[in-house]
């Protein structure tokens, strides 16, 4: 099966670039197999995204992030504290060149077994595929169970919403 996420990005801060050529990044967005219930139960969302439990996120620079252990990551008061080996997967994505944000575009997240996809009114912007080559899938297959968005509202994207 696949899991689809429709966001429509409502306002975009001039003080933040949007042109990802130029630096801009996107808003971080993703899925936790975590309901809200149990993400306030374990303290509300830890300090970085890819730290949610049972997870899948795509960074502002399109990293896709996995983390299959179910409790919320913390570096407690050390922010730069090193991540124990195996707590975050993590593999360099590809932004599309000359994409830029705006507010009234629709994003549209769609995660299939072994990829994941973002694109902009229609038009791709991040395309990640796990490689054969790889000894172990990051994305792999949408767990059976309800799948939650988690999405954080940074850099250019200054207001989003589920249409």
């Amino acid at each position: 099966g696949s899991v689809v996420l429709h966001l429509l990005v409502e306002a975009v801060s001039l003080a933040w670039r949007s042109e990802v050529d130029r630096g801009g990044m996107l808003p971080s967005i993703g899925f936790t197999s975590l309901s809200p219930r149990d993400v306030d139960q374990k303290g509300g969302l830890p300090e970085q995204m890819e730290f949610t439990g049972n997870s899948l996120v795509v960074l502002g620079d399109g990293s896709v992030c996995r983390r299959r252990a179910g409790g919320m990551f913390s570096r407690g008061n050390d922010l730069f504290a090193r991540i124990p080996p195996g707590e975050v997967e993590r593999r360099s994505g590809k932004l599309a060149p000359g994409y830029t944000m705006r507010a009234g575009q629709l994003l549209t997240v769609t995660w299939r077994p072994g990829s994941l996809k973002i694109t902009a009114d229609g038009d791709t912007v991040l395309d990640y595929a796990d490689s054969p080559e790889e000894h172990f899938a990051l994305v792999d297959t949408p767990p059976p169970g309800p799948v939650y968005a988690v999405v954080d509202c940074c850099c250019a994207v200054s207001r989003i919403r589920i249409p």
